[in-house]
């Protein structure tokens, strides 16, 4: 069976619910307008109206299910064009200016952000110092990892982060706080609490740390880029630069589980 057939058969299962009884052609007042129906079967041109009103149903579904994988692909390639950030380099944000390209920032506080690909640096290492800082690590789907600073393990008393992607091994390391995401693509930061931000500056923000596990002997050394003033925004893409993110983002993923119905659902609409 096709994937035509099997569309056909779902529109004539939709008109048949109202009109199995009918022997006859009669028309329907539906929300999708007048529909027609031959001895109880849609006629071609309801046919046509039905499918292309179940595609528009998934493609709705499908724009509200990636808005997360879509936000932070925004994010990689908008600051990858107006930074030289490395990859998994964290960016520092502080003023209002700085911020306007995130979606939802606090403009009065400042922030540590930085994406990575694990596929590319392996297992990653993400260090926290001493003080008062909170942050979080994400997947792709924006789904939490761990927390970090005061409200993760280390409680704010600073420590060592080992991500694994992937199938990557365990390297069995002591002395980290060890976690796996299921994505490659991760996104991670934090805010700088202490009040008195020199303070933050000078004692919090050095100690912050990230780099690949196979460079814990020699890390690099810069470590925290400025983000600055260039004009950027993490806001997902309309039309169809929207569809093309989303695409580009689920090749460079496996398949959740959760998600094979919706990797079904967007076969048609010609993503897989």
């Amino acid at each position: 069976m096709n994937a035509m057939h099997t569309r056909n058969l779902l529109a004539a299962a939709l008109v048949c619910t109202f009109a199995a009884s009918s022997a006859y052609t009669q028309t329907i007042d539906t929300r999708l307008g007048k529909l027609e129906v031959e001895s109880g079967y849609p006629s071609k041109e309801s046919i046509t109206k039905l499918t292309d009103e179940m595609d528009y149903q998934r493609a709705c579904q499908a724009y509200i299910w990636g808005l997360p994988i879509v936000g932070v692909t925004e994010w990689q390639q908008s600051r990858g064009k107006v930074s030289k950030v490395r990859n998994g380099q964290f960016e520092l944000f502080l003023s209002f200016d700085e911020k306007l390209g995130i979606m939802t920032p606090n403009f009065d506080t400042p922030y540590f952000i930085a994406t990575a690909d694990l596929e590319k640096s392996g297992p990653l290492v993400i260090e926290m110092p001493k003080g008062l800082i909170a942050g979080m690590v994400m997947d792709y789907w924006q789904r939490s990892l761990t927390d970090l600073g005061v409200v993760g393990p280390d409680k704010g008393q600073g420590g060592k982060y080992l991500i694994l992607g992937p199938g990557q091994e365990d390297p069995k390391a002591e002395g980290y706080f060890v976690f796996r995401s299921t994505t490659n693509q991760l996104v991670y930061g934090g805010r700088l609490l202490d009040p008195d931000r020199e303070r933050a500056m000078r004692e919090l923000v050095p100690g912050l740390r990230t780099y690949a596990y196979s460079e814990r002997a020699n890390p690099p050394k810069e470590q925290v880029l400025p983000a600055g003033n260039a004009k950027w925004s993490q806001t997902p893409p309309t039309g169809m630069a929207y569809w093309e993110t989303l695409a580009n983002a689920l090749e460079k993923e496996p398949v959740q589980e959760r998600d094979r119905f919706f990797m079904a659902m967007l076969k048609p609409l010609g993503i897989e």
